[in-house]
């Protein structure tokens, strides 16, 4: 046998026509190794690799039913060896690159070949120290051929075996398999490629065979296969959803560009059981919530912290271990699911679970709604989230994590180098924070929108510590700034994107022949991200209270998170102060001025102060003047003054007339960066003839964005002296403000209950989409999007823009109608406005940390903008006005009798006037978030006069009111009432 091996095998080796003696030297060794197994196990491997050489060869074309018969008699050897002879063929056959007369007749290897068998052995294979002795290409090749060979035999469809053989290899290959999914194939590329490469038509074979795991009809084959095969007992049940689970999430590693495409497909398939058929996500749910790990987590807080250090640090191949993983694949796909779910689900979608209705509509409305949870179970899962993050944040210390290991393989041999045995799909820390705080906080706002949860639903106060709670944040936030500023000055001259969460490749294609130089960049990402998860990690572990509140604040009271927010910026202040002692080398000068045209606050406040920085948060000094640049007389409370900011603001958010608005507004007043004022801008650029080359077109957009960056700083300006703005931002907008800075759990995305805020007009037509009851196809829509372009004043111009690739060649049907939907609302919310966006947010960032938008919500940041909209409390506001002249109070401690009046006038109010009174001194009609005592300048009354003819007036700069000596009470409540609904007497001094 070993003769006529090498015999065969030196003949095909050699580049020259094969005569058919050799076939019959091939026929006689088929038949012995049939007839004699035993002679064929100690040669098995030179066996099937001479047959996959002969494979190769395209001359040999005449061979083809001698190599079947090659190939599939010794497998189909009763012989207690055939195991062996399976494990040979994988090793030695199916490893083996482009064996094209094997691949042109695979459907005949298939019907003799045990796929049972075949599936039974790799997953043996890949549970052994063989593995390593592999290259990555060679087992992509393996899992090339065992997918086209299961596909070509209707019969291994209905095997669950299957499934898992699947799963198996693709967890260990997810990286390498994204890989070729990234990789562009030029015409040409033999001239480039290296010997261990696939050719082009290789190439494509491979991605042939991996991309059919994701088509529609293998997704739905493979949902059935489960319910028919697996869905038995409830251990059984679990042990095949927890496959299946697997097997999704790693076919979501492997074909991250078309990830949306597999859980809009998971979305809209059912599977069928007992009690009949349930969409997907439903039966995840299901599954999910019989595991012990949801049960445990949901009743026991302080379970969490254990069954995440087993998952997390596994230490052992118990059977706690193991069904631990299992049961973590059924929770970490119905997350994956669920998150996509609500991704594109509407609130009257969401709440049609939580207040079940009839509802009689088209298919894709009522699958979504099918697909709604009920009130108990979304208590149930978001108290499972909330413990989960909890351990994993307030606890981060108490993991060990398991280090990046960083490949020493530099070629294209990359070898696997450790076993399996902890899935891919096990998520490192990072990660399975990620998806569960995703999931949370997506619940968490759309209770904080429209709230169907109980107020101290998300509290954790019995969890955090009995001890002064802020005085310990405060203490983790000193330790933290010094790590931050050791840390920085360790890194000068290095970039810093901690902002940008690193990506296994890079998102534009590599050519063929750049795969080899990608392991290379992929090595020096690894280093990068290793280093940037380090730092995050220490910092974690050094402020768990500052990680709670960054990432999970609404567990602590709303009033506790806004002191605290005033102490941190307390506590910069303070620190400032200390750079700028001028005894000390760091001295920073705080000695800026401005001179400021009335009419012209941000023009001349953006030309005068955008240069020096973040040191807008120090105290700068105004002086108004007038045309000819004359000082105005007039109170000069020093420093930077309530009306400079306010005017900068009003000025900036209304603009000019005739003039593109850098901000937009709703139709209800809600305030957004203007999405065209960019597309504008490079059009009148092109109308001057100018083009994206040259300098003044760059330099156009830069000093663009340089407004917007302005702007947040003035903003930034305002919330961090206390002064309150009368602007209402919208809802969307806000929340970029808490996803600023920070990783993909919070980033936003955009969804169709926002687009609302921007405009109604495009959200009532989405609506109608997703409702239309008949062919969505003959609307004729693509996933293209039309933006204007051009001036609101001039003829219109649009330009048409692509939602996805290809967008214009894919047709929006009944299926992928949400789809398009949520694409276009990530478009008008996050895509066109993203510049003007990261402009602003960049501003604020400058005099606010991230870390401390960070622990708000979207409408709690509104209120700590523009103040408290609940009603006007007198009293506080009574106890915290200060008088002066002859209103001062003396040493009998007793009110003047115009104030005893004032008083009792303003306390028959109604709300609506009490907001006018206010508004009028303050210029905002909305109290401080902790009340009166946080208004700066203090609510101040003054004498004017003992003219009773004469109205009130004020100073906002100082909220100063004026009151004239009334003496009546009717006179006073008529003076006063006139002067704040009209406005007249404002600032006049």
């Amino acid at each position: 046998m070993f003769i006529l091996i090498q015999t065969i095998s030196y003949r095909i080796n050699l580049n020259s026509p094969i005569s058919d003696e050799y076939q019959a030297l091939l026929v006689l060794a088929t038949r012995l190794a049939q007839q004699y197994p035993v002679a064929l196990v100690e040669n098995s491997q030179a066996y099937f690799d001479v047959l996959s050489k002969a494979c190769q060869k395209s001359d040999l074309a005449d061979w083809g039913p001698l190599l079947v018969n090659g190939i599939c008699l010794p497998l189909e050897t009763p012989s207690s060896d055939a195991g062996g002879f399976y494990m040979e063929f994988i090793s030695s056959f199916l490893t083996r690159s482009e064996t094209t007369l094997f691949e042109n007749n695979i459907a005949e290897y298939a019907s003799r070949i045990d796929a049972n068998v075949l599936s039974d052995t790799i997953i043996e294979m890949y549970s052994h120290t063989a593995i390593m002795s592999r290259s990555k290409d060679d087992l992509i090749w393996l899992l090339s051929h065992f997918i086209n060979m299961t596909g070509a035999n209707s019969n291994s469809q209905k095997n669950p075996t299957l499934l898992e053989a699947v799963f198996t290899q693709i967890t260990a290959l997810a990286k390498e398999i994204s890989l070729h999914f990234a990789i562009q194939i030029p015409e040409s590329s033999a001239g480039d490629r290296l010997d261990t490469q696939p050719t082009e038509a290789g190439e494509l074979y491979i991605r042939e065979q991996l991309k059919s795991l994701i088509q529609t009809e293998n997704i739905a084959g493979l949902l059935q296969n489960f319910a028919a095969n697996l869905a038995g007992t409830s251990t059984e049940a679990i042990r095949g959803a927890s496959i299946l689970a697997g097997y999704i999430l790693s076919l979501l590693q492997c074909f991250p560009s078309q990830a949306d495409d597999v859980r809009m497909r998971l979305f809209l398939e059912d599977i069928s059981g007992p009690s009949g058929s349930i969409p997907v996500v439903r039966f995840l749910w299901q599954m999910m919530d019989q595991t012990n790990i949801f049960s445990q987590i949901t009743t026991d807080a302080d379970s969490a912290l254990s069954i995440l250090l087993r998952y997390l640090n596994p230490s052992s191949e118990s059977t706690l271990a193991r069904n631990d993983e299992q049961e973590w694949r059924i929770i970490l796909l119905f997350l994956e699911l669920y998150i996509f779910i609500l991704r594109l689900s509407d609130d009257e979608d969401f709440f049609s679970g939580i207040y079940p209705k009839i509802v009689h509509t088209n298919s894709s409305t009522t699958r979504i709604r099918s697909c709604s949870l009920s009130l108990k179970d979304i208590k149930d899962l978001t108290i499972f989230l909330k413990n989960a993050a909890f351990s994993l944040f307030y606890k981060s210390a108490t993991f060990t994590a398991v280090p990046l290991m960083e490949p020493s393989a530099t070629s294209h041999h990359d070898i696997v180098h450790q076993l399996p045995t902890a899935s891919p799909t096990r998520l490192d820390m990072t990660s399975l924070r990620s998806i569960i705080t995703t999931a949370m906080k997506m619940l968490y706002e759309r209770d904080s929108r429209k709230r169907f949860l109980p107020t101290s639903h998300w509290l954790m106060t019995d969890k955090l510590e009995k001890e002064d709670f802020m005085g310990a944040v405060m203490a983790e936030e000193v330790r933290r700034s010094r790590e931050e500023e050791n840390a920085d000055s360790d890194d000068d001259g290095q970039d810093d994107d901690d902002d940008e969460p690193m990506t296994d490749y890079d998102t534009t294609s590599m050519t063929f022949s750049g795969r080899r130089n990608s392991r290379y960049v992929r090595l020096e990402r690894i280093r990068s991200e290793h280093q940037r998860l380090q730092r995050a990690r220490r910092l974690a572990e050094m402020g768990p209270k500052l990680e709670i509140l960054k990432h999970m604040p609404f567990v602590v009271p709303f009033e506790t998170r806004v002191m605290i927010f005033r102490q941190f910026i307390e506590l910069d202040f303070t620190r400032r102060e200390s750079l700028n002692n001028p005894f000390t080398a760091t001295s920073l000068s705080r000695h800026h001025q401005g001179q400021i045209r009335r009419g012209h606050l941000f023009e001349d406040a953006y030309k005068q102060f955008y240069k020096i920085g973040d040191s807008l948060k120090d105290p700068i000094q105004i002086t108004f003047v007038d045309q000819f640049g004359a000082p105005e007389a007039g109170i000069d409370g020093g420093g930077v003054t309530k009306e400079f900011l306010m005017g900068v603001t009003s000025e900036a958010f209304s603009g000019r007339e005739g003039e593109l608005s850098m901000f937009a507004s709703s139709s209800s007043g809600l305030l957004y960066p203007n999405p065209t004022v960019n597309d504008v801008l490079r059009d009148e650029m092109r109308e001057m003839g100018k083009t994206e080359r040259d300098e003044e077109w760059r330099h156009a957009l830069f000093e663009q964005l340089k407004m917007y960056e302005f702007l947040g700083r003035v903003v930034g300006k305002c919330l961090y002296e206390g002064i309150l703005v009368d602007l209402a931002f919208a809802g969307f907008f806000l929340l970029k403000w808490t996803a600023s800075g920070s990783t993909d759990e919070s980033s936003y995305k955009g969804s169709i209950n926002d687009l609302v805020d921007m405009d109604e007009e495009l959200y009532n037509g989405m609506l109608r989409l997703k409702n239309y009851p008949g062919d969505v196809g003959e609307l004729s829509l693509d996933f293209t999007v039309t933006d204007q372009v051009s001036h609101p004043s001039r003829p219109v111009k649009t330009i048409t823009r692509k939602l996805i690739a290809n967008g214009d060649q894919i047709p929006v049907t009944n299926d992928n109608r949400l789809l398009y939907i949520s694409y276009v609302a990530r478009h008008r919310l996050v895509v066109q406005p993203a510049a003007q966006t990261a402009a602003f947010l960049r501003g604020l960032r400058a005099i606010i940390r991230p870390s401390w938008l960070s622990m708000f919500n979207q409408s709690e940041l509104q209120h700590l903008v523009g103040g408290d909209s609940s009603e006007i409390d007198i009293e506080d506001l009574r106890k915290n006005t200060v008088y002066s002249g002859l209103y001062e109070i003396g040493d009998d401690n007793k009110e003047h009798p115009t104030i005893e009046l004032f008083w009792k006038v303003v306390r028959g109010f109604t709300d609506a006037q009490r907001r006018d009174l206010l508004k009028y001194v303050s210029s905002t009609p909305r109290a401080p978030l902790l009340g009166f005592s946080q208004l700066r300048p203090k609510f101040s009354i003054r004498d004017a006069s003992r003219d009773e003819t004469r109205l009130p007036s004020t100073s906002t700069c100082v909220n100063l009111l004026k009151l004239p000596l009334y003496t009546t009470e009717t006179v006073l409540r008529e003076k006063l009432l006139y002067a704040i609904q009209s406005g007249a007497g404002f600032d006049l001094s």
